[in-house]
């Protein structure tokens, strides 16, 4: 079996490094193009959070900096396609 092997860690590690670094090449600006992979961990996908209850719900508070906040949203402008309510009448497919 894959996973009792380690393969099946190793192989998702790889996939993880390789998006990583594909992120860093494709859309990351010239200053930040020196990052380390840890440093793009540190900087991208760890967020401070603030917990707080509020009667029976919890809230996280994310805070984010203002400059990256604008790169945040400009990236899933890019990449998350935006879809109507519902399924659509007629699916259109790119020829190219």
């Amino acid at each position: 079996m894959v996973a009792r092997s380690g393969n099946g860690k190793r192989l998702f590690w790889v996939a993880a490094y390789n998006l990583l670094i594909s992120l860093k090449v494709l859309d990351l600006p010239d200053d930040a193009q020196s990052w380390r992979i840890q440093t793009i961990i540190h900087h991208l996908l760890t967020l401070p959070v603030t917990l707080s209850s509020h009667a029976r719900y919890h809230v996280a508070q994310i805070c984010i900096p203002a400059g990256w906040l604008r790169w945040w949203r400009m990236f899933v402008d890019q990449w998350i396609p935006k879809r109507k309510r519902g399924r659509p009448a007629v699916e259109t497919v790119d020829s190219a």
